[in-house]
């Protein structure tokens, strides 16, 4: 690569955007040594058009054309551009014919030829005085604007129009299919007997490995077990040959002489490049880089050390084989044994919540929506706070720990994700997070059960996941309030003992308002032991008659209140709508559980000691249903309306460009008023959805209040038990959110098509049923009908967790319930 120089050594080394050339200088040292060596830039060359235009893929050097005494470089860029310097000059600029992809490129000495493959997985071979000789200089002639040459024959001038000049296909020497992409490309003598005295081209492909002779025919092919990496030949010896060492992408080295496995070791890591080179009078030092950057020399061999090495002999310890073998035997029970026990290198989670209104300001460090509810004179967000403590058992810490925490629709989480490093392990002191719950105006409250997920490495690298239910206070749903005497919906609650006090029933309650400012003795009077009322932070959109008779739309909170009966354990829940009574129900129905247990020990055998005697609320369900499966269609009209207006939309702007393109234009002919009128559908429609959206979202969280009060309702009034509520509740899929492709409606009929079909079947005829596929459906009917169906079966007798009886209910029923 130096001028004028064959003794000193040159180093190309290749940028994105350039190439650069420095020399190996010597530094240092007397009488002859030399203590260190520096790179001394000499030149460099900018690729493309000024460092424009061109971006290097790979290089080679050689002796191009013949030139004695230096050696030239070859860049390809990411294109198939081919760009040849001649030490300092730039020789020529070459563009290989549909060049997608950019595969390696290798010079054959002998054949003054370069080969390379392309992206249809072939190889082919140029010559270089082919190339030379082949066009004008990238960019032409630009002073000659001659329509002919000097022979009369007319110019291609698009040839030149934007500097590029292709290589025909014409000027190939040879080429073959490989049928794969290629890695890479060395030359040697790999085979055996007579043709060992021609030089032959080892090419790599994903899975193969082909020699190929230099004239361009396939010599052997040799399918490869790994995926490979990278691949180096070195000599054997002279007249020998050369073996080849091929090093895979799962940190193998192998060593194939003629296309045979001979050796095989193992690397570190993958490397990226292979050779392999003497160093201290050591021949065969195999050295090889990694992507990143790490060099390494090693020795493949089984040469035997010079000086023998001895250990001292130890005593054994008969007491420390006894106790390794006792838990060797350990460890064999335990993989053995059916019964896994719980591992002792555990992550434990405990939470600590806040029973009254967090106050503080805090830096949270994040944006609020702007939907919190505030209390107070001084507007204080309504929120709670809970204080997560993480211990690990194990010896060595936990790490790659992560948070998150899944909290009702009516509150908004800061922060609802953390990260950890790392949680120390033995007895050291937990690790503590807190976290805020703030409550939301949009949403009423569906239930008070929030879920901390914490996943983590342990120290021996296996991956765990622990969970925390966590039960937030009353006082973050809703506040305190003088109990009202009338409300269009209620429910009544019953039990066989005494009436309770609502002051003993919710004391916590109570508590916390009076700390957070509330003065309950005044605010409930002397009722407060049969009568209580409930304010939530939620609003409602309500119509209501004016005094001039006309609508009028006020946004009102939504109240709540429970009477209690002075004669028997009776318990009315009557609110403004049936969404707010679910809350309070369930609490109600909880708390009074809880005490009722407590106070009368004979009570522990029975299945309820809260009843529910009326109607369920069928009809309310049902309108829910409706509202929220109304509110998706229009959700998908819009969505198809929207479409299609966008549709609109980019084909004015496309006849739009044609029309700016052309060098006369023709009148837009209104196609600039069309377009604006476009762009404001768009908009419209855009705002139409997200204002549907948010309805369809309250929607959701009134059906999930709705499904959960259903639950509770059928459970206390068909008298089941806890854990057949709860199964009944997940089959009512409350949690659900309507996704993109499946939404509520068509998961819960499945659910309860299951259900019917399972632990509630009649006879084996409805188990043999196939099930439908789920799809959004036309109306609601069937899932009104199987929730019907559901109800009744269970007004009848019939159990969700199918005993080993079965349920067998009355036959005559079997006709009047077919689906």
């Amino acid at each position: 690569f130096i001028p004028s120089s064959r003794d000193r050594i040159g180093v190309a080394i290749l940028h994105p955007r350039s190439l650069q050339v420095c020399e190996v200088v010597p530094q240092g040292g007397q009488n002859g040594r030399i203590n260190f060596y520096t790179l001394e830039k000499l030149y460099g060359h900018n690729l493309g058009m000024d460092g424009k235009h061109f971006t290097a893929y790979n290089m080679t050097v050689g002796p191009f054309g013949g030139s004695d005494g230096r050696d030239m470089i070859m860049v390809q860029s990411m294109d198939g551009k081919l760009q040849i310097f001649e030490q300092s000059a730039h020789a020529f600029t070459r563009q290989l014919v549909d060049c997608m992809v950019p595969g390696p490129i290798f010079y054959v000495p002998h054949q003054d030829a370069f080969v390379t493959t392309n992206y249809a997985a072939r190889v082919e071979c140029y010559k270089y005085q082919v190339l030379a000789n082949s066009q004008a200089e990238i960019g032409g002639n630009k002073e000659s604007k001659s329509e002919y040459d000097d022979r009369g024959n007319k110019r291609d001038n698009s040839i030149n129009a934007f500097g590029l000049t292709s290589i025909r296909n014409a000027m190939v020497e040879w080429s073959v299919n490989l049928g794969e992409s290629c890695v890479q490309v060395i030359d040697g003598k790999f085979s055996k007997g007579e043709r060992r005295m021609t030089d032959e081209l080892l090419l790599l492909t994903d899975s193969s490995m082909f020699l190929i002779k230099d004239t361009g025919t396939i010599l052997q092919q040799r399918r490869l077990e790994k995926d490979p990496a990278c691949v180096c030949a070195y000599p054997v010896g002279i007249g020998q040959g050369s073996n080849i060492i091929l090093i895979n992408m799962d940190c193998t080295l192998q060593v194939f002489a003629d296309m045979t496995l001979m050796w095989a070791a193992k690397l570190r890591t993958v490397p990226v490049a292979v050779a392999v080179a003497s160093f201290g009078g050591f021949k065969g030092m195999i050295v090889t880089l990694d992507d990143t950057g790490l060099l390494s020399v090693g020795y493949l061999g089984t040469k035997p050390p010079i000086n023998a090495i001895y250990s001292r002999i130890r005593e054994l310890d008969y007491d420390k084989i006894d106790e390794e073998h006792r838990q060797l035997l350990q460890v064999i029970r335990e993989t053995q044994s059916e019964t896994k026990s719980e591992p002792k290198d555990i992550l434990v989670v405990k939470a600590q919540v806040s029973k009254t209104l967090d106050t503080e300001p805090g830096n949270l460090g994040a944006d609020l929506p702007s939907d919190i509810s505030t209390f107070g004179a001084g507007g204080s967000y309504v929120k709670a706070s809970a204080r997560l403590f993480l211990t690990y058992n194990g010896s060595s810490p936990a790490t790659n720990v992560s948070i998150s925490v899944i909290a009702p629709s009516f509150i908004h989480v800061v922060p609802n994700s953390v990260v950890l490093s790392s949680v120390k392990g033995g007895n050291s002191t937990p690790c503590i997070v807190k976290i805020y719950f703030f409550a939301l105006k949009s949403c009423p409250p569906a239930s008070l059960d929030a879920n901390v997920m914490v996943t983590y490495t342990t120290g021996k690298g296996e991956p765990r996941a622990v969970s925390q239910s966590i039960s937030l206070p009353l006082l973050v749903a809703c506040k305190l309030r003088p109990p009202t005497k009338t409300a269009p919906f209620k429910v009544v609650l019953d039990t066989d003992v005494e009436a309770q006090s609502l002051v003993d029933v919710f004391d916590d309650f109570l508590y916390a308002s009076q700390e957070s400012g509330i003065d309950v003795r005044e605010m409930l009077g002397t009722s407060a032991t049969h009568a209580m009322g409930f304010q939530f932070w939620t609003s409602e959109i309500q119509k209501k008659a004016g005094q001039d008779g006309a609508i009028l739309t006020v946004d009102q909170p939504v109240s709540c209140s429970i009477l209690v009966s002075k004669t028997a354990g009776r318990y009315r829940i009557q609110g403004d709508s049936m969404a707010c009574i679910s809350l309070i129900s369930r609490e109600l129905e909880q708390r009074l559980t809880e005490r009722i247990l407590e106070a009368y020990p004979d009570k522990h055998g029975k299945n309820r000691v809260v009843m529910y005697s009326e109607q369920l609320p069928i009809t309310e369900i049902f309108s829910a249903i409706d509202a929220h499966f109304e509110t998706r269609q229009r959700i998908q009209q819009l969505l198809s309306e929207l479409n299609d207006c966008s549709h609109q939309f980019r084909m004015i702007q496309k006849r739009l460009l044609v029309r700016f393109k052309d060098r006369n234009p023709t009148p837009l002919a209104g196609l600039d008023t069309l377009m604006r009128e476009s762009y404001n559908s768009l908009m419209t429609l855009g705002d139409q959805v997200q204002e549907e959206q948010m309805k369809l979202r309250k929607h959701a969280v009134s059906l999930e209040c709705l499904c959960r009060l259903l639950a509770l309702l059928t459970a206390t009034r068909f008298d089941l038990e806890v854990a057949e509520q709860k199964q009944l509740e997940g089959f009512l899929c409350p949690d659900l959110r309507d996704g993109a492709e499946q939404g509520w409606e068509e998961t819960m009929d499945a659910a309860l098509t299951y259900l019917l079909k399972t632990s509630m079947a009649k006879h084996a005829k409805e188990n043999a049923s196939l099930t439908a596929p789920i799809e959004m459906p036309d109306d609601t009917e069937k899932v009104k009908k199987h929730l019907g169906m559901v109800l009744d079966r269970l007004s009848k007798g019939a159990k969700l967790i199918r005993s080993n009886k079965g349920n067998k209910p009355d036959a005559a029923d079997d006709d009047n319930e077919e689906d």
